[in-house]
C-alpha cells in the first residue's frame, strides 16, 4: 500500500486497501481490484463512528471471504474466555482483541 502512496516508508495499519470516500478513490494492495471490503467504505457516507463500527461492518458486508460469522465468533469466544477482565472501553480503544479478525463480527 506504501508504494502505491508513493512512500519509501510506509508505516500505518494500512496494509492492503484503503476506500477513500471524500475522493471516491479505493486503492488495492492485493493485486485485484475486486476489493468488496474497501468499496463498502466508498459507498457508505463518512459519519464520525467508532473504528469498530466502520470496520466492523464493512468486515461483515465486503470481506473477501476468509471466515463465516460463526467461525469468527467462535474465535471470538474462545479468545475471550481467556480473559475474565475484558472491558468494553479496552476494545473500544485498542487495548484488546484487535489481533483477532472475531474481533469485528
Amino acid at each position: 500500500m506504501g508504494r502505491l502512496l508513493n512512500f519509501d516508508f510506509f508505516f500505518e495499519s494500512y496494509t492492503t486497501g484503503i476506500g477513500m470516500n471524500e475522493k471516491r478513490i479505493l486503492f488495492s494492495g492485493i493485486g485485484s481490484e475486486h476489493y468488496p471490503l474497501e468499496f463498502i467504505h466508498l459507498i457508505f457516507p463518512k459519519f464520525d463512528r467508532n473504528e469498530l463500527i466502520k470496520e466492523g461492518f464493512a468486515t461483515w458486508k465486503g470481506e473477501l471471504g476468509v471466515k463465516t460469522f460463526e467461525e469468527s465468533a467462535s474465535i471470538f469466544a474462545h479468545e475471550s474466555g481467556k480473559n475474565d477482565t475484558i472491558i468494553f472501553n479496552d476494545i473500544l480503544n485498542k487495548k484488546w482483541g484487535w489481533q483477532y479478525a472475531a474481533f469485528y463480527t
